[in-house]
């Protein structure tokens, strides 16, 4: 399992205390602007709003780390702006 110090898990917290049926879905982010709607979603309470369990967990080490994660089933969604995801499905559909 590859963890880093550096990784910043970003809960979803409700004003009021709520109960879910289900784990929280885990995204992958980079702290970048692209990210943005993902943490204006936790602090304006839209995923709760929804019914949805969401935890935002940030890569500052990049695409790569992130990817590492969701290979290594750490993460549900992984949201990357670059042609490094491209290469790394590659690769995967390769080794099918």
């Amino acid at each position: 399992m590859t963890t880093s110090a550096d990784n910043k898990i970003i809960k979803s917290k409700p004003p009021t205390p709520k109960t879910f049926e289900h784990e929280a879905i885990k995204i992958g982010v980079v702290p970048e602007h692209f990210s943005t709607p993902f943490h204006l979603g936790l602090e304006r309470d839209i995923f709760n709003e929804s019914d949805l369990n969401v935890d935002v967990i940030e890569y500052p080490r990049g695409t790569g780390s992130m990817c590492t994660a969701l290979r290594e089933g750490q993460l549900d969604v992984a949201v990357a702006l670059t042609e490094g995801e491209t290469f790394i499905i590659e690769l995967t559909i390769r080794s099918c």
